[in-house]
């Protein structure tokens, strides 16, 4: 979900630019730092999937 949420982030800088609403050299920076935290939220989904904790979609209460 986050992901998704990145890539709309994304579009929206995207028509910022198409625009001319932002500093190109602002969107570059914005966009630099999206793909940064894209790449920390996959490689953490990632991570996670592997663990052989289950799901993680339960509450954690028994």
């Amino acid at each position: 979900m986050a992901r998704r949420s990145a890539t709309e982030t994304a579009a929206v800088l995207d028509a910022l630019a198409v625009l001319g609403l932002a500093d190109a050299q602002r969107l570059v920076a914005v966009r630099a730092l999206l793909l940064r935290i894209t790449a920390m939220l996959t490689a953490m989904v990632l991570k996670l999937g592997s663990s052989s904790s289950g799901s993680g979609s339960g509450s954690g209460s028994t």
